[in-house]
């Protein structure tokens, strides 16, 4: 047998084996003419560290998002025939417009698209995808190289399964949106939720500015956990694995000048405005640093002795509700001091009065933060 036929038949094994694929030679005739008119799909979310020992991608700018669906919505948006105005829609993470890593993908979009819609949705009470308990943004946009684009986004939806059959038929988009920084597109549906972050936006430092790297007052709180609340106090919950007291390894720090500085910020901290930036600004599951460290503050509000006031009311009733919960674990029996904050909301709601006088809100905005997500966070949504 010659040489000739001794490559073919390797090279015919190979092509058996790996099935390489090109799009300019698979679709030729479409690609030449200047792309696809309409790019849909439900892209892998899978990270990109976990497959890259079976293949690897090479010249993609969102490499350092380091997940399948942002290479595949890369290369989706190039497929698209921008001569025509191409349609895009994928449906993927909602870390898609909250992540700092995701920066590179939004540039990506508004850079190739004159318009784009995010639509986002959470998991609980009902989901997208049975089973799949992921949050999820509905990525629509149309392609165009040569002119700006413009972002149109909505709050981050719940619903219950009795309102699937009317879900995206409610969709309300709010337009124009401005991210919060390089890689935050808010989640908002109203004109009111604009006029509140301008205003906390104005003559204002992020708290980080009033932190401390080491301090003998210190407020404690995780960053995962708690669906509804987020709870930050200035002692260490209590913790026991196996009848000994332990630190739980979820919990973190924050660290302050004087003790009157710690019951401001978990004021607000604990505020209803809070939870609202929380939830325009993150995946609605962790609590990433950066969510506390930017959040806009004012010296006048933190050096206000009635938030300081109430910031210790506030932290009474919150232990004077709590209760101890015992659990089975693989490391043994867990008791843990189990946070009813949904008690102490009549609490809240003073905190947000005052910080509504600092911030200049009107009485419509403070009534939407004081009732924000109220349905969910006093347990009548389910």
């Amino acid at each position: 047998m010659g040489g000739g036929a001794r490559l073919d038949g390797r090279y015919q094994g190979w092509l058996a084996s790996h099935k390489p694929f090109h799009w300019f030679i698979a679709f030729y005739g479409i690609l030449k003419n200047g792309g696809f008119d309409v790019v849909i799909g439900n892209p892998p979310y899978v990270e990109y560290s976990k497959v890259k020992n079976e293949y690897e991608i090479h010249e993609y700018q969102t490499e350092n998002c380091g997940n399948l669906f942002a290479f595949t919505t890369e290369r989706s948006l190039k497929l698209l025939n921008a001569n025509t105005n191409g349609g895009f829609g994928f449906i993927v993470p909602l870390s898609l417009v909250c992540t700092k890593r995701m920066g590179t993908l939004q540039s990506l979009l508004t850079q190739f698209s004159k318009s784009v819609w995010l639509s986002n949705f959470a998991e609980r009470p009902s989901k997208l995808f049975v089973g799949a308990e992921v949050q999820l943004t509905i990525l629509l946009s149309r392609v165009n190289k040569k002119i700006g684009s413009t972002i149109a986004t909505t709050d981050y939806t719940k619903w219950s399964v009795e309102e699937r059959t009317d879900l995206f038929t409610g969709i309300n988009y709010f337009y124009d949106v401005s991210n919060i920084n390089p890689f935050i597109i808010p989640k908002l549906r109203l004109n009111t939720e604009s006029g509140i972050l301008s205003k906390i936006n104005i003559h204002t430092s992020p708290l980080g500015n009033y932190l401390l790297r080491r301090s003998e007052y210190t407020i404690f709180y995780r960053m995962s956990g708690g669906r509804y609340w987020k709870v930050f106090t200035d002692f260490s919950p209590f913790f026991k694995v196996n009848g000994i007291a332990k630190q739980s390894t979820a919990e973190k720090h924050l660290y302050v000048e004087t003790q009157e500085l710690s019951k401001s910020i978990i004021a607000v901290l604990s505020s209803n405005l809070f939870w609202w930036w929380y939830t325009i600004t993150t995946d609605c599951r962790n609590l990433p640093t950066y969510t506390i460290l930017d959040f806009p503050i004012t010296k006048s509000i933190l050096h206000d002795f009635k938030l300081v006031d109430i910031g210790q009311k506030y932290l009474d009733d919150l232990c004077h509700n709590s209760i101890i919960e015992v659990r089975q674990q693989s490391s043994g029996q867990i008791e843990n001091q189990a946070f009813r904050v949904q008690k102490s909301k009549h609490i809240i709601d003073k905190i947000d009065r005052v910080l509504a006088q600092h911030y200049g809100f009107t009485d419509e905005e403070l009534d939407f933060i004081i009732n924000y997500d109220i349905k969910y966070r006093m347990g009548l949504g389910k």
